[in-house]
């Protein structure tokens, strides 16, 4: 008799494909995502009917087309645990997005000449800094997320200039910029991958060639655990009797609670907000030949798309002018866990999210426990010249 199984013990494996639809499994314990519950593995094949005229009106076995393969990734929200280092999830990540960069060294601003909200950098470091990379200043007792909207680099007089300013004085002379790793929206570069879906340890569930088609952030709100939810197409599947090779390790790290140790800025103003959604979705095409199948896929078209719910203002109708004008602005948001450092941050937990331009599409009125609230609806876009990318994510 079949023993049933499990959903909850079961482990998902990633590893990057080197050819597209060449199954790679798991190399070690790391390669392995911390999944929350509604992760999915579902293989298709196309049902091609076949309208052959007989005695009946009923009809004759179909025939099996093209197969292929979907499924959803939910993680936490949270960092890799180790400063400016990527996340155990960071494949079907950069699936999604495409471009990274990393500062792998700290940046040691000069003696003076900081405000609060332009540092002075050493002419040899500022080639390492980019427009909408995050980071955190590390001013003793006083951490400070951040990205950059602008920089100079003159000799001698190279410069960043950071959103939201910090709230009082201006920052220390020799202050360390933190290290960070950012992934950004890019027409190529979306890594194609595998995924083995160890369903209670028992049966290996393959999914190959797969791409990155949604990644949401969720329950960005006051007092809750955030999540990323991914999900995926890919081209076939398979499916073994076996179990993962290895026992996953995962990294110690807290995801953050999203109140206090996080906020949410419009063009550098911190929001009144009660919670944040992001989607960002890919449109991905595939290559289907008479020869070999389905071979091949490409992303070929994004779009991003979010909501947020500040509460109305009894003296302000700037959000309704946004909307009424359909004004650009920019929306930077982060939380990280506190360190054993009353006001400093536990480096390798902090994630902060840049949507550079953005504008409200939808602005009905909503009510919160009886309090009124700006239910805004937004879209990301590249901005009026087209020349910015939309979204860049940032984990220091």
């Amino acid at each position: 008799m079949a023993v049933p199984i499990a959903k909850n013990a079961s482990i998902t494996g990633i590893a990057a494909e080197v050819t597209q639809g060449t199954y790679v499994a798991p190399a070690s314990a790391t390669d392995y995502l911390q999944t929350l519950e509604g992760i999915e593995n579902n293989p298709v094949k196309e049902v091609v009917e076949r309208n052959v005229l007989q005695s009946s009106i009923g009809k004759v076995p179909p025939r099996a087309g093209l197969e292929s393969v979907s499924g959803s990734l939910p993680v936490e929200f949270k960092g890799s645990g180790t400063e400016g280092a990527a996340p155990e999830y960071w494949v079907p990540f950069k699936s999604a997005l495409g471009a990274e960069r990393t500062l792998a060294a700290r940046i040691t601003t000069k003696l003076a000449g900081n405000t609060a909200s332009v540092l002075q950098i050493e002419d040899a470091d500022i080639a390492s800094l980019n427009l909408y990379d995050s980071f955190v200043v590390l001013e003793a007792g006083a951490h400070h997320p951040c990205f950059i909207t602008a920089k100079t680099s003159g000799v001698g007089t190279a410069t960043v200039t950071v959103s939201p300013a910090k709230p009082s004085g201006v920052f220390s002379g020799n202050v360390q910029i933190s290290k960070f790793k950012t992934y950004y929206t890019a027409n190529t570069g979306h890594p194609a991958y595998s995924v083995s879906t160890y369903w209670a340890n028992e049966i290996t569930q393959k999914a190959l060639g797969c791409r990155t088609t949604q990644l949401n952030l969720a329950n960005f709100a006051t007092g809750q655990i955030a999540s990323w939810e991914m999900s995926f197409e890919g081209l076939s599947f398979d499916r073994i009797n076996g179990v993962a090779p290895h026992t996953p390790s995962f990294p110690s790290v807290l995801p953050p609670i999203i109140v206090s140790q996080a906020c949410v800025y419009q063009n550098g103003v911190a929001l009144n907000v009660n919670q944040v959604d992001i989607s960002l979705q890919n449109e991905v095409s595939f290559v289907d030949e008479i020869c070999d199948g389905r071979t091949a896929s490409r992303v070929v078209g994004r779009s991003i798309s979010g909501s947020m719910n500040p509460y109305m203002d009894d003296t302000d109708v700037t959000q309704f002018t946004k909307f009424d004008l359909q004004s650009l602005y920019t929306l930077f948001l982060w939380a990280g866990n506190p360190s054993g450092v009353a006001g400093e941050l536990e480096l390798g937990s902090v994630i902060a999210v840049c949507l550079p331009n953005v504008n409200t599409t939808e602005m009905p009125t909503g009510d919160l426990d009886g309090l009124l609230l700006d239910e805004i609806s937004f879209a990301a876009s590249r901005g009026a010249a087209g020349s910015v990318e939309e979204m860049f994510v940032s984990f220091v």
